[in-house]
């Protein structure tokens, strides 16, 4: 992650949290999820590419795009699930029974939801791609050219 983009992606954050706190209407609870889940995301990326580099002292790793673009898709699958689910009645009921679910049933379900795909397919494509890969890169002892792993005494 670049310096620059690092530093636009916070400014965007910082911006929307401002505008929901701001924000007397139910809007604001959308700008503030959504603010949050940018300045999470990208303070934990920037962390942990920082920590990498530092700790190895050499360029960090790049970036798993399987994960962001599972990510994507848990985000658009979760919304579309947690809508047609109800998933906001849970959400209402857990953070705010004192809400009409008329009013933010739909809100809620479709931000619940989205957080909850994004999170879960995330994580799932990012473990999948990691493991492929490994897979990919392992050497048998058959296939080695070493004579040493072969077993061989002379």
């Amino acid at each position: 992650m670049r310096r620059l983009f690092f530093l636009a992606l916070l400014c965007v954050a910082v911006a929307l949290l401002t505008w929901a706190f701001s924000t007397r209407g139910k809007e604001g609870i959308l700008f503030f999820f959504l603010g949050m889940a940018i300045l999470l995301c990208t303070l934990v990326v920037g962390g942990l590419r920082l920590v990498r580099a530092t700790l190895s002292k050499r360029d960090a790793q790049p970036t798993n795009i399987s994960a962001i673009l599972g990510s994507l898709v848990g985000l658009f699958l979760g919304c579309f699930i947690g809508v047609r689910l109800e998933f906001g009645r849970v959400m209402i009921s857990i953070f705010n029974p004192d809400l009409p679910e008329r009013d933010f049933g739909t809100l809620f379900g479709a931000i619940g939801g989205g957080l909850l795909g994004a999170f879960f397919l995330g994580l799932l494509s990012g473990i999948l791609q990691i493991l492929i890969v490994r897979s990919e890169k392992a050497v048998s002892v058959e296939d080695s050219k070493d004579s040493r792993s072969r077993g061989s005494s002379a």
